[in-house]
């Protein structure tokens, strides 16, 4: 069974793209559909190797969208560059997977922006590493992330 990834999205777009996101409930394949769909097409166009599952809608906005939802490995990145360019919106993507990876994307203006992953790390984990209520933090190990 694959590692599932658990991806919280945040969007920012005019309100006709927001509101298209959330008709087709970001399902990938209305977003971008597949001419067939063997597995490495789906990683060719959408970065993941199926659909997205358990698809929660946390927030939304006339212009902005917060979702969670599982893909299979890592997250969409092919997806969110695909829209990126298509419409010119706004995505962060924090995202951590049961083998331990996790990380951060921001994409914008048709380009990745900022595309950061820590091995071996929950994004949970990363804030309490950093944060001021570890007490074991030491400055000169978080130096080098």
């Amino acid at each position: 069974m694959p590692d599932n990834c658990e991806n919280t999205v945040t969007i920012g777009a005019t309100e006709e793209i927001i509101n298209m996101l959330t008709e087709n409930e970001f399902l990938f394949d209305k977003l971008r559909p597949l001419e067939n769909h063997e597995n490495h097409t789906c990683v060719q166009f959408w970065g993941t190797k199926w659909e997205r599952t358990d698809y929660e809608v946390l927030k939304k906005g006339p212009t902005g969208l917060e979702i969670r939802f599982n893909t299979a490995w890592n997250p969409p990145y092919e997806l969110f560059n695909y829209l990126i360019q298509t419409h010119n919106i706004w995505i962060k993507c924090m995202w951590s997977e049961e083998g331990g990876n996790a990380g951060i994307y921001v994409g914008k203006k048709g380009k990745a922006a900022i595309d950061v992953m820590w091995k071996d790390w929950s994004i949970e984990e990363y804030d309490f590493r950093m944060s001021s209520r570890n007490p074991l933090k030491q400055e000169s190990f978080y130096q080098t992330f």
